[in-house]
């Protein structure tokens, strides 16, 4: 079990001797009840009024006052009622004792002697064991003075009213009697008697219970005052005459319970003054249970705890201040605070924060948290976290320190900040670093921007170049296609008619001649027709004359003609004012360059044309259910293996603003699509 700083130590060897007489008197009354006889003991009786007043009132009665007054002071100052009871139980054997040794002188009776003492004596047992028993239950104390006054008062007053009732009860002859000159002892003594030693002597175990709990020497002493007050009532119950040797066995056992009550007293005075303590005050805590598991508790805590009086005095100072702060608890308690832990810069520190909470009226725990230096015994000092609380005792504060070494979390939090510093330094580095990366960026990004504009603006520029390329070829195409128009064809169509006018002149005088001539006519004919072909392939007149919907119409006749075995479906739902006169050239080109390809590669019979305009756009779509190709394989091709058909037709489409697809599976066919948004007009 924890032992208290500063009270436990072990019990000396001949102070362990002091139980012995408990056991002596056992066996001395337990000796002379057997050994004499009652007509012996009444021939040893020696019983003098007088000399059993004097006893009774210094061994019993001035003890029991003065016990009784520090447990009242004490009382005043915890509220403890165990201590109040303790008080009244003291104050009980006193006076009955004293008032049993008085009536005889006064003319009472031994009858009365006995019942006012023995009542008394039940009466003192009962207040004990209910103090005990309020210790074991750990009641709570009375926390308003004025209400412990008022307790102190009633529980006094009561006393002596009881022994008052008990005293008059017995003069008047109200008692039954305890004491008979030829019976002895009556049964109703013995009942009386036998309940007081039970309650005295389970008193007794349960304070030597709590001895051995703490090591206090008050409670020891007071356990052995109990003890030999339980046997001295033995003797006083089986005594055979009054005054015989076994009653005077039973007295001096009383009487040196007394002494021990007294010596009870005076250790615990000692001890007070050891640790600053008043005396009420020291008691309070020897008679405490709850002190001994708040001991375990403080001792199991790693941090230190110092509990100091409202003189900074300390009063507690468990295992993990020893070892935090190098004193024990011997040198520890009793001293100021501030001597031993305090450096001298942080004393005036400690005032202000105490005076602070005792400010706080209003609450009895008041309670705050400082940063404050320590000093172990070897001088050396450290940083702590101390949380400083107090607790009002009547007129009086307890304050309590618990004191943590932060030594360890302040080099962390030292550590922590330098990481911090350099990671600022690191992240204010990074910054600028970031910052002048993002200054290269945006002056990359501005270059970026021009480089763009500028790309936008070429690849404008190539629009209109190429545009430009695509209308002058067209113009030369249309100029060619009007040379040989006017030109070509006048002068084939004028030597047909030349010859067929030379055969009509000849006759029939030179047939061989005319047969050659007339062979020459289809010859001119086909040149004609042909010529007409390159015409129309140039730039078909028929687009500039009638418009994009003839043409295809006459384009797609001239394609089944030439390729009867390809049907050509068309679906045309579009008028020829809502194609713009730039549209019309490239929807022709995209539709001869992609029946060209139908004709050489697509091995179909069914060829789709859609032509259609929605509200957004103008589409058209040219399928085919042919063998299709590797869309990806043709893309891939370079040089003149590629081809210019696709590009051609791409490139048309988008010169326009307009977007050009092309899907094609090897099996399933091929299928063309080109759009152009409309223009607002």
């Amino acid at each position: 079990m924890t032992k208290v700083a500063g009270t436990a130590h072990p019990v000396p060897r001949v102070r362990r001797l002091t139980w012995l007489p408990v056991l002596a008197y056992i066996v001395l009354i337990a000796i002379l009840y057997t050994a004499l006889s009652r007509s012996l003991a009444a021939s040893l009786v020696f019983d003098p009024p007088v000399l059993m007043l004097v006893l009774n009132t210094v061994f019993l009665f001035g003890i029991s006052l003065a016990v009784c007054t520090v447990a009242m002071r004490a009382y005043l100052a915890s509220g403890s009622s165990n201590i109040l009871l303790l008080g009244c139980g003291v104050l009980t054997l006193g006076c009955a004792a004293l008032a049993g040794g008085w009536v005889r002188p006064l003319g009472g009776t031994a009858n009365a002697s006995v019942t006012i003492h023995n009542l008394g004596v039940l009466l003192a047992s009962i207040v004990y064991a209910m103090s005990a028993l309020l210790t074991l239950l750990k009641a709570e104390p009375e926390q308003i003075m004025e209400k412990r006054q008022q307790r102190v008062f009633f529980a006094l007053a009561g006393t002596l009213i009881l022994i008052s009732i008990i005293i008059a009860g017995t003069l008047r002859g109200a008692v039954p009697l305890f004491w008979a000159a030829d019976v002895g002892s009556t049964p109703v003594k013995q009942l009386v008697l036998s309940t007081a030693i039970v309650l005295f002597a389970l008193t007794s175990i349960y304070t030597m219970i709590l001895y051995f709990q703490t090591s206090h020497y008050f409670l020891y002493w007071y356990s052995l005052a109990l003890a030999l007050t339980a046997i001295g009532l033995i003797g006083i119950t089986v005594m055979k005459a009054m005054g015989d040797p076994i009653g005077w066995a039973g007295r001096t056992a009383q009487y040196l319970g007394g002494v021990y009550f007294l010596i009870a007293a005076l250790s615990a005075l000692r001890n007070a003054q050891r640790q600053g303590l008043t005396l009420e005050a020291a008691i309070n805590r020897f008679y405490s249970r709850s002190e001994v598991h708040y001991r375990d508790l403080v001792d199991t805590v790693s941090d230190a705890i110092i509990s100091i009086d409202d003189r900074k005095r300390v009063l507690l100072w468990n295992r993990g201040a020893e070892k935090m702060l190098g004193y024990n608890s011997k040198e520890a308690e009793g001293s100021l605070v501030s001597d031993l832990v305090m450096p001298e810069r942080f004393i005036e520190s400690l005032d202000e924060e105490l005076q602070a909470l005792q400010g706080e009226d209003s609450n009895p725990f008041a309670a705050k948290g400082l940063e404050i230096e320590m000093r172990r015994k070897d001088g050396a000092t450290f940083p702590s976290e101390t949380a400083l609380s107090m607790r009002r005792i009547g007129s009086s504060w307890i304050a309590a320190l618990v004191v943590r070494d932060i030594t360890e979390r302040k080099r962390a939090e030292e550590t922590l900040k330098k990481a911090h510093d350099e990671l600022e330094m690191r992240v204010q580095q990074r910054t600028e670093e970031l910052q002048a990366i993002n200054e290269q960026l945006k002056i990359e990004n501005q270059e970026r921007v021009k480089v763009e504009i500028e790309l936008r603006e070429s690849e404008q520029r190539l629009r209109e170049l190429s545009m430009a390329l695509l209308s002058a070829q067209e113009r030369e195409r249309k100029l060619i296609a009007q040379e040989i128009h006017d030109g070509l064809g006048a002068y084939l169509a004028a030597t047909r008619f030349k010859v067929e006018s030379v055969l009509t002149e000849m006759g029939d005088d030179n047939p061989q001649a005319k047969i050659e001539l007339e062979s020459v006519i289809p010859i001119v004919q086909e040149t004609i027709e042909e010529a007409r072909r390159i015409q129309m392939s140039l730039r078909p007149s028929i687009l500039d004359d009638l418009g994009i919907l003839p043409t295809i119409k006459w384009s797609c006749q001239q394609f089944e003609s030439t390729y009867p075995a390809i049907r050509i479906t068309k679906e045309i739902d579009i008028e020829e004012d809502d194609v713009p006169k730039s549209l019309k050239i490239v929807i022709y080109r995209i539709l001869q360059e992609a029946l060209n390809n139908i004709a050489k590669h697509s091995k179909t019979s069914v060829v789709s044309l859609f032509l259609r305009k929605t509200d957004q756009a103008i589409h058209l779509v040219i399928s085919d259910r042919g063998q299709g190709f590797n869309l990806e394989e043709v893309c891939s091709r370079k040089g003149v293996t590629k081809g210019l058909g696709l590009d051609s037709m791409k490139e048309r489409a988008e010169l326009l603003e307009g977007s050009f697809d092309i899907k094609s599976v090897e099996g399933k066919g091929t299928t063309i699509c080109a759009s152009w948004p409309l223009m607002p007009r």
